[in-house]
């Protein structure tokens, strides 16, 4: 079939050469219009036997079909040059997307079979190419791809400090690639120990000893993920180290009595000096406009002043502060007891047969916790006609004929746990 194709052509040729020869050898015996006649009849003749000619070659020149490499793509990753070589039984040939799109970013060079470009987003793409030879035998073929764009593999190294002592947990941000990741971590410091698929640390600082501190630790992060191609991305962050969190050591203040100097001091440990206190909740022991009422130091941690008249057992809630840059701070909720204290010291004298005091004499306390109890120490008495209530400490009645005076000591008890009392020694004469 393609001999007689070839024959087919030739003989078409041949009537194009006639033609020609011939329109010259009548030149000089014919007419204009019958040359143009003669010529274009011969013309048609030829091209209607060479296009015929053509069909037959190029329906009788078709070879077979062409085989696409490779048979499945490698995948690309984002913001990365990607290039992969499409071959087609190693021929000359033309290319093109025939159906689908490629990934964005990328692009099919038409004439080398050649995909390259940047991808700018992940997925996966599904497209088609065809191919043609571009001599004879005709050959086509095609081949329906997916192509998978990876994101870049990425990881932000920044964690939180730690502090000795403290349990940590913190892990770097992974993003991207393909999971599950390898990660490699150097430098971490003792105590502390990492996972080999996410990079978490965890772990606790111990102490190293009285004054010695930990120094910062720098980390060297490679990561790798289980795409192919595989991706390894690598990074540095630094570990910042700090000491234990300050704590209040204080359990306890000492008594504060009424009218005396006083002075304690707050301790606390740990964190990074100086420090700085602060009464966050409650109030100490005196009146604002006292001018000798307990006052806190914030620089020293230091209560002092002198009780006044006024000052009543008070709780409250003293917070300290560190100076590390990763502040800590403690709080401790203390108490400092202001005893109770009576304070009158004289009482009226009473007379039979009339009502004492009016409404009665009150004795008075300060300090402690109110409200208050009072009492008779054990085996002493008021004389005969008179009594004490123990809530108001109101002493009060008539004295009854043959009532004697004398000295008896009284006790108050204020509402603390445990109490505080006192107790003073009192006389009423009896007229």
């Amino acid at each position: 079939m393609f001999i007689m194709a070839v024959r087919a052509t030739l003989a078409a040729t041949q009537w194009l050469l006639e033609g020609t020869v011939i329109g010259t050898v009548h030149k000089q015996d014919k007419s204009d219009n019958e040359k143009a006649g003669s010529a274009g009849g011969r013309l048609r003749h030829w091209t209607g036997q060479a296009a015929l000619a053509l069909a037959v070659l190029t329906s009788s020149c078709v070879g077979p079909p062409l085989l696409v490499d490779p048979t499945e793509l490698p995948s690309a990753i984002v913001g990365k040059p990607y290039t992969q070589y499409l071959d087609a039984d190693g021929i000359r040939a033309r290319w093109e997307i025939s159906a689908g799109a490629l990934p964005p970013g990328l692009r099919l060079d038409a004439a080398g079979g050649t995909i390259s470009g940047l991808p700018t987003q992940a997925g996966t793409y599904q497209f088609t190419v065809a191919v043609r030879s571009t001599g004879l035998p005709v050959r086509t073929g095609d081949r329906l791809y997916a192509l998978t764009v990876v994101p870049a593999l990425t990881i932000d190294a920044e964690i939180e400090p730690a502090r000795v002592g403290v349990p940590y947990d913190d892990r770097p941000r992974i993003a991207g690639g393909v999971p599950p990741y390898r990660v490699e971590l150097v430098g971490h410091p003792a105590y502390l120990d990492y996972d080999r698929l996410t990079g978490r640390i965890t772990g606790t600082l111990q102490p190293l000893g009285s004054g010695v501190q930990y120094p910062n630790a720098t980390l060297f992060w490679t990561v790798s993920d289980s795409g192919d191609p595989q991706q390894t991305v690598e990074a540095v962050s630094v570990l910042e180290i700090h000491p234990p969190p300050v704590t209040i050591t204080t359990e306890s203040l000492p008594p504060a009595p009424i009218g005396e100097s006083y002075t304690a001091q707050l301790e606390a440990r740990d964190g990074r000096g100086p420090y700085q206190w602060e009464i966050v909740d409650g109030v100490l022991p005196g009146l604002a406009g006292d001018e000798h009422r307990l006052k806190l130091d914030r620089d020293t941690g230091v209560i002092s002043g002198k009780p006044g008249v006024n000052a009543t057992t008070r709780t409250f809630t003293v917070r300290v502060t560190d100076s590390d840059s990763w502040q800590s701070s403690d709080t401790k909720e203390l108490k400092i007891v202001v005893p109770v204290k009576i304070l009158t010291d004289t009482l009226p004298a009473a007379a039979v047969g009339s009502t004492y005091g009016g409404d009665g004499v009150v004795l008075s306390a300060t300090g402690g916790l109110p409200p208050y109890t009072w009492s008779l120490l054990s085996g002493h008495a008021l004389p005969d006609g008179l009594e004490l209530n123990s809530n108001s400490g109101v002493i009060s009645g008539t004295p009854t004929a043959g009532a004697i005076g004398g000295t008896f000591t009284v006790v108050v008890t204020d509402s603390d746990e445990p109490a505080t009392r006192d107790e003073r020694e009192l006389t009423i004469d009896v007229q």
